[in-house]
């Protein structure tokens, strides 16, 4: 009879031990599952990477050898990376990253829920009136194991949501040199971990006790150590994050700075162009009693001669382009000459919007940016040709500029926008980055399409 009701409470706490194993292993899989869905493009099928983690657990959970779990959770985390590559084979260093920062998350989250836990323990096993009898021990095992999953979700998801916050660009590609260095704070947590292990286990084999019942500070001195560990982690990629973002900023400023240059250039221009029209109007009146002494003695060939060299004068002062701005003017002219060099046919309807909030310098950047990659990526055989047209519909200001094209458009993940097919890939997209930051200043967007061998990119701007 004794031996039927030890039998029945062997079976309840192993009841209780199973349910606390597949909720901890179901615990680290949604955990897993939530660090990298926002890293993955496929976000709809990232479940299956929780899925090939959690699978492997429970098969080892049930084999008749014994495994150890640093080796059962580190088979279960390949598995995830190796479903992650599956599902999306490329930028393969970050895949290694996330699976062995998590790896090293899951340990520590754990220990320092076992930290808290432990204390919990001890405390109710130190009440030995009430601890005697099984039930109240069943009783204590129970809420003890409660405890321990709840602080495990507590602390898991905890660490890889601050993880995914501060990892901004979570599209963008890692280099092997990146990984590196970002994995040096992971390891050194599992390490540490495990060497707490370690001597904790010696401890316990040389001595026969418990080192967390004969030293109660060291257990808190763990839990710091723990939390140590993991803010080494977060605080690398916080870092790293903000290289990365001022590598963007300088970049952009970088294109922008010679924007800004190529405006100087163009206004310098234009003030040279008007300085001449000036002077051919303050010089109008000498040729205009030059042409009439000639025609008043009949000289109407000499005439004819020195009205031409006039007129060649004019136009070599002025430009080919007649938008309505000096600026655009400028721009649109020397555009022109340049797909003319490279064999383009160059079209253009621009006008530009007077009495309105658009100001020159706004329109310099889009006409800029739009027009220089519709020239770097127009078809390279056959007709090429550039199509430039501007119109007004109430408060709405539209510009289109359409290029033959050749290929296929690849858009950038972070900035959902065409890249560029430039030498220079780490300038991908920055023009249009830009135009969209002007058309955002006046509460527009642009729209992109792609129409067989015919790109399009239209700008809306809303004015004044």
């Amino acid at each position: 009879m004794a031996n039927i009701e030890i039998e029945k409470i062997d079976c309840y706490f192993e009841m209780i031990s199973n349910i606390r194993f597949f909720g901890s292993v179901f615990i680290a899989s949604y955990c897993y599952y939530y660090l990298i869905k926002q890293f993955m493009k496929k976000v709809e099928r990232v479940w299956l990477v929780g899925m090939a983690y959690f699978m492997p657990m429970v098969i080892l959970y049930y084999i008749p050898f014994i495994i150890s779990n640093f080796k059962a959770y580190l088979i279960g985390t390949i598995a995830g990376l190796l479903m992650m590559y599956l599902l999306e084979r490329k930028n393969i260093e970050q895949k290694i990253f996330l699976s062995v920062t998590f790896f090293s998350l899951r340990w520590l989250t754990v220990a320092m829920a076992d930290c808290i836990n432990r204390v919990f323990y001890q405390y109710m096993s130190s009440l030995s009136e009430i601890s005697l009898h099984w039930k109240i021990q069943l009783g204590i095992f129970l809420l003890s194991s409660i405890l321990d999953l709840v602080l495990s979700f507590v602390f898991m998801f905890f660490s890889v949501w601050l993880i995914q916050k501060a990892y901004l660009y979570k599209k963008e590609s890692m280099t092997l040199k990146e990984m590196t260095i970002l994995l040096i704070p992971s390891l050194s947590g599992m390490i540490g971990y495990e060497v707490l292990q370690y001597y904790n286990n010696v401890y316990d084999k040389d001595t026969g006790k418990n080192i967390y019942d004969m030293y109660r500070s060291y257990n808190g001195l763990c839990f710091l150590q723990y939390v140590f560990f993991f803010s080494a982690i977060l605080v690398i990629i916080v870092i790293f994050q903000d290289i990365k973002r001022r590598q963007e900023e300088e970049k952009q400023n970088s294109i922008l700075l010679g924007q800004i240059e190529e405006m100087k250039s163009h206004i310098s221009k234009v003030e040279s162009l008007y300085q001449d029209i000036r002077g051919l109007k303050h010089d109008m009146g000498n040729h205009l009693t030059v042409l009439e002494n000639l025609y008043q003695k009949k000289e109407f060939i000499e005439a004819e001669k020195y009205t031409e060299k006039l007129k060649d004068r004019f136009y070599r002062k002025t430009t080919e382009m007649n938008t309505g701005n000096p600026v655009t003017d400028i721009i649109l002219t020397e555009k022109k000459r340049e797909a003319k060099e490279k064999g383009i046919v160059f079209q253009c309807d621009f006008h530009y919007p007077e009495n309105t909030n658009i100001n020159a310098f706004d329109l310099s950047v889009i006409l800029n940016n739009a027009i220089t990659n519709a020239i770097e990526n127009n078809r390279k055989n056959g007709q090429a040709y550039i199509s430039i047209l501007s119109y007004r519909e109430k408060n709405a200001y539209m510009i289109e500029v359409e290029n033959s094209f050749e290929g296929e458009i690849k858009v950038n993940e972070d900035s959902e926008l065409p890249e560029t097919h430039k030498k220079n890939k780490k300038e991908h997209g920055f023009g249009l980055i830009h135009i969209k930051k002007v058309a955002q200043k006046y509460y527009g967007d642009i729209m992109i399409e792609q129409d067989g061998e015919r790109f399009k990119l239209s700008i809306l701007l809303m004015v004044e």
